[in-house]
C-alpha cells in the first residue's frame, strides 16, 4: 500500500449508504448491517471461544510481551503515516472532536504508600482513584511505557522518606473497569498510549496466533483470524481507553479522552511521547527512561506456561494489504484511527505549547542518555526469558514487575557516572 492513510475518508467515499450528521456527531455505515456509530462495548463471556482471546478481553497481562523494536522502521511501519496534515484537521473538525493540548500539571508528583502485594494481577487490577495510573493497551508499545511509569513511579518515591515506589496502576486492564472516570484529578496522573491500528492488529496477530499457537502466516489464516475476531477487533484501543463500557458516540467519547488523561503518547513517536511526559511533569530525563522491550525475532516474557515462545517477526504481504483497502477492514479500523490521528495533533500541540527549542533541548538530552544505557545496560541486564530462550525465576531478573520495570539499577549508575563526569 502507498500514499496517505486517510482511512476515514477513503471509507466515506468506498463504503455505500453513507450518511454522515454533523449534528450529532455521527457516522451511519451501512456495512454487513452494521451501524458503526454504535461501538457499544465487547461482551467478555461472548467473546470468541479462543482461551487466548478471552483473556485479552479480560486483560489478563500474562499473555502480552511486545513484538517491535521501538522508533525502528519495520515491515508493518512501512505501513504507518505518522505525520498529521491539514487534510487530518479537517477530518476531526468535520466530526464534531475538538482537541485541544493535553491539561497542565502544575502540582507535585502524586505519591502515595503501595498496597500490599501491589505487584500481582489482584492489586493492580483494582480500582482507583489516586496514584500513577497508566492504561496499558496489547500490543502498542505498552509494556515499555508501563515500564516508564514505573520508573517514574520509583524515583519520585526515592525523594520521599521511607518509600521505594508511588502507588501505580500499569496492568492490562479496560479504563472503564479501573473507574478512572471517578479519578481524583488532583492526586492522581492518568497516562495511556496508541498505535496506528493496523499495525497493531498485525503484531497482536503475529504474537499471539502464529507464534504463540503454530498458524501458518498465511493470508487465509490472517483473514480468518480477523473475520472470527471482529467484535473484539473494531475500536479496540478506543474501547480500551474509554470511560463507559458502552457508549453511542464514539467522537464524543474521542474527545472525552482527550479532555480528561494527562497524556495520550503515540507509539510511533514514542521518544516524543515520553519527553512531552517528561516536561509536563517538570521531571529530568532519568526519571522517564527505558529499556528497549524486545523486538520481533526474540523470546517473548515467558509468562504463559512459564514458557519462553520465539515470536516471529511481522510480515506483511501483498495479500493482506489488499484486504485492508476493504470496506470491512476499513470499518474494523476507523475509529482507532481517528484516535491515533487525534492522538498525533494533540501531541503535537502539547510541543508547541511547551516551545520547539525547549522541547528539541530536552529530546536530544534524552536520546543521548538513552544511547548510554543501551551500551551500559542493553546486554547486562537479566530479562524474564534470556537470548537464548531460557525462563528465569523472578527474583533473579533485573525486573521489578513481571517484564516491567527492568535494568533501574543500572540505570542509575549510568546517570550517575555521566552526572560525576560533567
Amino acid at each position: 500500500m502507498t500514499g496517505r492513510w486517510n482511512v476515514a475518508l477513503i471509507a466515506l467515499a468506498t463504503i455505500g449508504a453513507v450518511h454522515i450528521a454533523r449534528d450529532g456527531f455521527a457516522i451511519r455505515r451501512a456495512l454487513n448491517g452494521v451501524d458503526a456509530t454504535k461501538q457499544q462495548r465487547w461482551n467478555v463471556p461472548q467473546a470468541i471461544g479462543n482461551p487466548e482471546d478471552d483473556l485479552l478481553l479480560a486483560g489478563d497481562g500474562s499473555i502480552f510481551s511486545e513484538n517491535y523494536s521501538l522508533n525502528r522502521s519495520s515491515s508493518v511501519g512501512e505501513l504507518v503515516e505518522q505525520s498529521m496534515s491539514h487534510e487530518d484537521d479537517e477530518l476531526l473538525a468535520s466530526l464534531g472532536i475538538t482537541i485541544g493540548p493535553f491539561p497542565s500539571w502544575n502540582k507535585s508528583i502524586p505519591c502515595f504508600p503501595l498496597e500490599p502485594d501491589w505487584n500481582t494481577g489482584m492489586t493492580q487490577r483494582k480500582p482507583t482513584k489516586t496514584g500513577i495510573l497508566f492504561v496499558k493497551p496489547p500490543k502498542t508499545g505498552s509494556t515499555t511505557a508501563a515500564s516508564v511509569t514505573l520508573r517514574i513511579a520509583s524515583k519520585v518515591a526515592a525523594r520521599h522518606k521511607d518509600m521505594t515506589i508511588c502507588k501505580n496502576r500499569v496492568q492490562h486492564s479496560q479504563a472503564y473497569k479501573m473507574g478512572y472516570d471517578r479519578r481524583d484529578f488532583r492526586n492522581s496522573i492518568l497516562w495511556t498510549i496508541v498505535r496506528e491500528p493496523t499495525s497493531r492488529v498485525v503484531s497482536q496477530y503475529f504474537h499471539f496466533h502464529v507464534s504463540r499457537r503454530n498458524k501458518p502466516p498465511t493470508d487465509k489464516v490472517f483473514i480468518d483470524f480477523v473475520k472470527k475476531r471482529i467484535g473484539l477487533l473494531t475500536s479496540f484501543q478506543l474501547n480500551y481507553l474509554a470511560f463507559q463500557k458502552e457508549y453511542n458516540n464514539p467522537a464524543q467519547m474521542i474527545e472525552q479522552i482527550f479532555q480528561q488523561y494527562n497524556l495520550v503518547g503515540v507509539m510511533e513517536r514514542f521518544d516524543e511521547s515520553v519527553v512531552v511526559l517528561q516536561m509536563l511533569l517538570g521531571l529530568d530525563a532519568t526519571d522517564v527512561m527505558y529499556l528497549s522491550a524486545k523486538s520481533s525475532g526474540g523470546y517473548d516474557d515467558g509468562r504463559v506456561k512459564k514458557k519462553c515462545t520465539l515470536i516471529q517477526r511481522s510480515v506483511v504481504s501483498t495479500g493482506m494489504k489488499e484486504y485492508f483497502e476493504t470496506d470491512e477492514w476499513k470499518a474494523i479500523i476507523y475509529w482507532d484511527a481517528i484516535l491515533h490521528k487525534a492522538a498525533n495533533r494533540a501531541l503535537d500541540m502539547r510541543i508547541d505549547q511547551l516551545g520547539r527549542v525547549e522541547f528539541e533541548r530536552n529530546l536530544a538530552k534524552f536520546k543521548a542518555l538513552r544511547e548510554q544505557v543501551d551500551l551500559t545496560c542493553g546486554a547486562n541486564v537479566k530479562l524474564p526469558c534470556t537470548s537464548s530462550g531460557i525462563k528465569l525465576a523472578a527474583e533473579k531478573t533485573d525486573c521489578i514487575y513481571d517484564d516491567m520495570g527492568c535494568g533501574f539499577e543500572c540505570m542509575d549508575l549510568v546517570d550517575q557516572r555521566l552526572a560525576s563526569a560533567s
